[in-house]
């Protein structure tokens, strides 16, 4: 899959370096999932070839059955995800969270079921115990 970004670039340099690492490092999932951040940021569907209704909305995010084992970390820094409240990355082979994940102060569900995560990082453990996020195994 070839991935498309936008023209004029809506991510910093830094986000923009680590997103292409990440998408042509990547495996044949992450890839794919990168075609789902890419559309989630610009909101233009054209970006990707198999783009499904459900996979982008305004709010969610899914990543769910993409066997991802990574996930880009400054990417989540990006004003277009402020709106995000819930991520699905259900039925991947997910260790780790990125901590950045806790600075997106409208997300409140990550679903991170059949994944083999370790502890939370610091920064996202502490907005479970405060009650403002809810990460669904």
């Amino acid at each position: 899959m070839s991935i498309k970004f936008p023209s004029s670039p809506v991510l910093d340099a830094a986000q923009l370096k680590e997103l292409t690492h990440w998408c042509d490092q990547g495996t044949s999932a992450e890839r794919s999932a990168c075609s789902r951040i890419l559309a989630f940021i610009t909101q233009n569907k054209e970006i990707i070839s198999s783009f499904t209704e459900d996979a982008v909305t305004k709010s969610t995010l899914s990543l769910s059955s993409l066997s991802l084992t990574s996930l880009p970390t400054t990417i989540w820094l990006h004003n277009n995800f402020k709106d995000l409240t819930e991520l699905d990355l259900t039925n991947n082979r997910l260790n780790d969270l990125p901590d950045s994940l806790a600075n997106l102060s409208f997300l409140k569900t990550i679903k991170c079921a059949l994944n083999n995560l370790n502890p939370l990082p610091p920064k996202l453990q502490q907005r479970v115990k405060e009650k403002t996020i809810t990460i669904i195994s």
